[in-house]
């Protein structure tokens, strides 16, 4: 069990900052320039872009090297990057 609560901190954090370089870094910030609306919000909300990046980095890991509860896994790591985000 232990190691699915840390499969589950480690995406989440690579997550978050997956999610960090796309929302909000400067580095992208030209990118981010073009996008008004709901799009821009999407982008910048780590709750809905941290998502499905959680989602993602989890089916990605899960497909290389497996992972036990993938869902409940995604979950967590959705709920780090929102967290994560919110604060920083």
């Amino acid at each position: 069990m232990l190691e699915v609560v840390l499969t589950a901190l480690l995406i989440g954090f690579a997550s978050y900052r997956l999610w960090r370089l796309i929302g909000q870094d400067q580095i992208t910030e030209r990118l981010r320039e073009g996008l008004d609306g709901w799009a821009l919000d999407l982008v910048t909300c780590p709750w809905c872009l941290g998502s499905w990046i959680a989602f993602t980095v989890t089916a990605i890991v899960a497909a290389v090297v497996g992972v036990a509860y993938p869902v409940l896994v995604g979950l967590a790591a959705a709920t780090i990057t929102g967290i994560l985000g919110e604060r920083g």
